[in-house]
């Protein structure tokens, strides 16, 4: 019997996503999240959730494997007033991603 792919695994591979950057959506049952997910040029894979209205403070997560690692991604300082980034966020995602 085969090991079930991890989250990394998944969104490296199941979805099509493209190396840099993509907006997703996470799904765990009835929840969802929209998320940018960028995988780098060595297959390491960030997401960041669209920050809500006052955020102050929202980080790049690294995961690895099926574990989510804080504070090894870029910080970004009151998210939501930055227009061009906050951009990224609009569209359809390039996929829906369900947590398991």
């Amino acid at each position: 019997m085969t090991k079930p792919r991890t989250l990394e695994q998944r969104i490296k591979f199941d979805y099509g996503l493209p190396m840099g950057q993509s907006l997703v959506r996470f799904t765990l049952g009835e929840r969802s999240v929209d998320a940018l997910v960028e995988i780098g040029k060595r297959g390491e894979v960030y997401y960041f959730v669209k920050p809500d209205a006052g955020t102050m403070y929202a980080s790049w997560q690294r995961v690895t494997g099926d574990i989510t690692k804080s504070g090894s991604g870029a910080i970004k300082l009151w998210a939501e007033k930055d227009a061009e980034f906050m951009a990224r966020f609009s569209g359809n995602p390039a996929a829906t991603i369900p947590i398991k």
